[in-house]
């Protein structure tokens, strides 16, 4: 149960940090071990995409409202709904539930996402034009300093089993409720308990995306000066990027199964050494997907 607000800055600012450190906890240990870490995270794109992100040394991120998965935010907010629904002893000024449109007024999130396999036809189909395409890889080891450096998240996987989902959400709770954090007003915890879950709500997706094997960086922030919009699909998308990438953070470029390699793999490797990418390993899709044209 929360007490009221007898205690010193020191002491609050303690436990805050306490609560913080016990919700990473509480959400390591449901990541892969680190045996099983992929070397490399894969990001697939059009040749437009590809240009970008090589010669401007650049990743967007964006509003995770915009992303192509309708129930983005919504199915994991559902999860935290069911396990906050359970608890017996939830302070009473813990909200009774979230809702995905307090989440977008308070904070406002941005991803970009990867795929931990490098050559998978369901993203040769889904994210570029039926294997036309190209999958970056980067360097996840590298990759991470370069987001530790920038304020952003380390690349995390997204959770999809559907248990593991749900004990991640009650060990996050449990962090948080377990301390008696001084009380200021019912909106300022309500806003303090969403930005203990909202970083973690990114990591838990519909189990029906599980083939995609998705891992992610975040970004969570108000809008400001570095926030920057482009249309696509047909709708206006707020992003920001993630800059200055250096160049040992990329690995690989491998092309996609529709690209012809007589045609694609020389321009492509000239590319790559053009913009002191030499070191990056050029590969060639191993799926016989055929692409037909009527």
């Amino acid at each position: 149960m929360f007490l009221p607000t007898t205690h010193s800055p020191d002491f609050k600012d303690a436990s805050l940090d306490n609560a913080k450190r016990e919700l990473s906890e509480a959400f390591d240990q449901f990541w892969e071990t680190p045996g099983s870490l992929p070397q490399q995270l894969f990001h697939y794109c059009s040749a437009d995409g590809l240009h970008g992100i090589l010669t401007g040394r650049k990743l967007w991120l964006s509003d995770v409202f915009t992303l192509n998965d309708a129930s983005e935010i919504e199915y994991a907010v559902d999860v935290v709904n069911r396990v906050l629904g359970r608890q017996n002893h939830r302070p009473p000024r813990l909200p009774s539930c979230l809702s995905p449109s307090l989440l977008r007024e308070n904070l406002p999130l941005y991803v970009a996402c990867f795929c931990s396999h490098g050559d998978l036809l369901s993203q040769w189909r889904g994210y570029t034009t039926a294997g036309s395409g190209f999958a970056v890889g980067f360097n996840r080891e590298r990759l991470e300093q370069h987001c530790a450096k920038n304020s952003f998240s380390s690349p995390f996987p997204v959770i999809y089993g559907g248990i593991l989902q749900t004990r991640a959400v009650e060990r996050a709770i449990q962090a948080v409720v377990k301390h008696n954090l001084p009380e200021t007003s019912c909106a300022d915890l309500k806003k303090e308990f969403i930005n203990f879950l909202s970083g973690w709500l990114l990591r838990i997706k519909n189990p029906c995306f599980t083939e995609e094997k998705e891992w992610r960086i975040l970004r969570i922030r108000p809008e400001g000066p570095d926030l920057k919009f482009r249309a696509a699909r047909g709708v206006i998308i707020p992003y920001i990027e993630l800059s200055n990438i250096p160049p040992d953070v990329f690995a690989s470029v491998t092309l996609g199964p529709a690209v012809d390699p007589k045609f694609g793999a020389k321009p492509v490797d000239l590319f790559l050494k053009h913009n002191q990418l030499d070191h990056v390993d050029l590969r060639l899709s191993k799926v016989p997907l055929r692409t037909l044209r009527y």
